[in-house]
């Protein structure tokens, strides 16, 4: 017997656990049946997820009874969906029948069974009458100007009648935010001084785990980007006044502020240019470098983002390098590789050394794998030879040997496209030499009068990373160099071909 109550309150109704249990003891004792097990839930009817229902259905599959018994048929799901699955797949699937100790029915008939699924409709159209009083309840609440949202935002509280006042601690908090946002500060910093005081977030007032919310930027932007604060929230299309904690005027300009802070934020600021943007990586924690500039204090320095990292700070130690030291170190060491024929040759050279031994060795591969090719066709034929010739293997036999042979076949045949793929590109390595010498002589014409801009086109076009590292010893930089040369076809074709790794290092 399977009994279920969702809620305290259906027990004030009479549709408790205890009510469920009498009223099947008492059908059993008319129908002389005896009850295997009583298989209860606390939880709700939406969904089939629940423990003492799993239990049920592995106890069924044993074979342990013959008859599912409940109080009404709504105690076993509120989905017509669900019911007819469990009953008319599942059960009859187990030969279970499936009866209700108030609703006389037998699943066994066709009648029964239809009677049973109009039973079930009226389940689910209760349920959706339950949802549509609702969702109309919440409305009215809100029309009234109550709060009907399960998290109250920050700097309110609700009084006993459920409408939003301000919260007396917490406006104080708001309007520090709006004062640190208007005096400039990002919403990096500002989430950053508040977990520094240790201030709950608006979370933390409906959460056991308090200790586990931390103030992020995205948090702090939402509070001030909140047309609430000002006086006015929507609720399924309609507008809710409830008390303002910040001036119409006001609102407008943490928005200017919030609208300076992102096109001055690194990422998209036009008004510094730094020459590396975008390619410097952190060789402690991997990281990208970014660039800043503070006049006031004489700064021109490219920073780990590990000083940055949100909510908890975790740096890795890489100290600042300067700007113009940095930049200047990489487009003389780019420029001498790009000038210096001799050395770019011998970085080509390396390269394409690499490339003949790599084809040699997938020739090996590729003349093996044809081998296993001609060997897989033979056990094709022997297998078909043991059917027609010598009738050894009946149908069955050789549909099973035939499909494993195939699956083999096609296993190599993928495996040989690929080697011949790597074997097609390592040819097409011997020929590049030639090409990125032409392309290295007619950049480096005029290298040394190009313009910034002509310098970041440039680099961002032929490197591809550039790994920066620190010594804390010998309070030195060092940088790495990765890039690619581009090398131009005359039908446009482009192909790529490794320059050196560079290394240079920065007092």
């Amino acid at each position: 017997a399977y009994v279920r109550v969702s809620t305290d309150e259906q027990a004030e109704k009479g549709t408790g656990i205890v009510t469920q249990k009498k009223t099947i003891e008492g059908f059993c004792e008319r129908a002389k049946l005896r009850i295997y097990d009583f298989y209860e839930d606390e939880r709700s009817g939406a969904s089939l997820e629940r423990p003492g229902l799993r239990r049920l259905l592995e106890d069924a599959e044993k074979g342990k009874f013959k008859v599912v018994l409940v109080y009404k048929t709504d105690r076993l799901s509120r989905s017509i969906k669900d019911i007819v699955r469990l009953v008319l797949d599942d059960f009859e699937r187990l030969g279970l029948t499936f009866k209700s100790a108030t609703e006389p029915y037998d699943t066994s008939t066709a009648a029964g069974r239809m009677f049973f699924v109009q039973l079930g409709g009226f389940a689910d159209f209760e349920r959706e009458l339950i949802r549509e009083r609702t969702r109309s309840g919440k409305l009215n609440t809100a029309l009234k100007g109550k709060w009907v949202g399960s998290i109250l935002p920050f700097g309110y509280k609700k009084d006993s009648e459920g409408y939003l006042v301000p919260d007396h601690e917490e406006v104080e908090i708001y309007k520090k935010i709006v004062s640190w946002c208007l005096e400039g500060n990002s919403t990096l910093k500002i989430a950053r001084k508040l977990n520094e005081l240790g201030i709950p977030t608006e979370r933390s007032k409906h959460s056991s785990r308090a200790k586990n919310f931390k103030w992020k930027p995205g948090t702090v932007y939402r509070i001030l980007t909140n047309p609430l604060y000002k006086g006015c929230f929507k609720y399924r299309g309609h507008e809710i006044k409830v008390p303002a904690l910040i001036s119409e005027q006001d609102f407008e300009l943490v928005k200017k502020q919030l609208d300076s802070n992102y096109n001055n934020a690194g990422r998209n600021n036009k008004v510094h240019f730094y020459l590396l943007r975008g390619l410097l990586y952190c060789k402690k924690c991997e990281r990208k470098l970014f660039g800043y500039i503070k006049p006031s204090r004489g700064m021109r320095v490219y920073c780990c983002l590990s000083k940055r990292a949100d909510p908890d700070p975790r740096f890795c130690g890489l100290k600042n390098v300067n700007i113009d030291k940095l930049n200047n170190a990489v487009w003389e060491n780019v420029k001498e590789m790009l000038k210096n024929s001799q050395k770019l040759r011998e970085a080509i050279k390396r390269h394409r050394n690499s490339a003949i031994v790599d084809r040699a060795i997938l020739e090996a591969k590729l003349k093996k794998i044809n081998r296993d090719i001609e060997a897989n066709k033979q056990e094709t034929d022997a297998t078909l030879d043991l059917y027609i010739k010598a009738k050894k293997l009946t149908v069955e036999q050789l549909d099973e040997r035939i499909g494993k042979i195939k699956e083999e076949r096609d296993e190599l045949l993928k495996r040989r496209e690929s080697i011949l793929e790597r074997i097609a590109k390592a040819k097409e390595a011997k020929t590049t030499l030639e090409k990125v010498e032409r392309f290295a002589s007619e950049i480096s014409k005029n290298l040394d009068s190009y313009t910034e801009q002509e310098k970041y086109d440039l680099l961002h076009t032929i490197v591809s990373k550039i790994i920066v590292d620190y010594d804390a010893d010998t309070d030195m930089h060092s940088i790495e160099i990765e890039g690619m040369i581009p090398v131009f076809e005359e039908k446009a074709q482009k192909e790529e071909s490794p320059i050196a790794s560079m290394q240079r290092i920065l007092p």
